[in-house]
């Protein structure tokens, strides 16, 4: 079972009177139920899936925001949290090549543009690091060039800073930021290849 949207869904089932509560009450204590239920050796094959309800009910209403803290005590006591993409790994940038290069557009070629890049980094931090202008190495500048490439290094860490946004969807969100950059790049003609 999927629960994705469930802070909007609640939200709106507040104004639903049902007896002497609201429908959002009554769907709580269902879900503290399912939840209870889903420990049981007759549902063991059964898989239960919810969006963050975090972020979502930090700026929500206070019975909104107890209701949430209730269900999530609840689904903790059996939850895997499972991130879809680590903010901090390097799988952004296969994400973003994968989702906004055609198939084989970074493999002829640019294997060997990757390492002319990647040396030309590394050789040039070096020698900011003997001027001492900079901590990094110039092997870790190298790897992390040759793991991002054809993006930078530091996008990962730009990334991780835009899941505080509010109304950013973290994931597509960057797809939707980088295509828009990568598209930039090639209308204004400073890509040397084509898409």
């Amino acid at each position: 079972m999927l629960l994705d949207e469930l802070p909007p869904y609640l939200e709106n089932a507040r104004s639903i009177t049902v007896g002497n509560s609201d429908l959002s009450r009554v769907t709580v204590t269902a879900l503290s139920n399912l939840f209870s239920a889903l420990g049981k050796e007759q549902l063991s094959n059964v898989c239960l899936v919810f969006s963050d309800l975090k972020a979502a009910y930090e700026s929500g209403s206070q019975l909104l925001q107890s209701s949430f803290k209730e269900l999530e005590a609840e689904a903790n006591r059996i939850a895997i949290e499972i991130a879809p993409v680590a903010l901090n790994s390097d799988e952004v940038y296969s994400i973003l090549r994968k989702r906004i290069f055609e198939d084989g557009y970074l493999v002829s070629d640019a294997a060997m543009e990757k390492n002319n890049i990647a040396i030309a980094f590394k050789e040039a931090v070096a020698i900011s690091k003997k001027m001492g202008f900079t901590s990094y190495t110039g092997e870790s500048v190298y790897r992390g060039i040759v793991d991002s490439y054809p993006f930078h290094p530091s996008i990962k860490d730009l990334y991780a800073r835009f899941k505080e946004n509010q109304n950013f969807q973290q994931t597509r969100g960057l797809i939707r930021l980088m295509r828009q950059i990568v598209r930039e790049f090639y209308e204004s003609g400073q890509a040397k290849n084509n898409i």
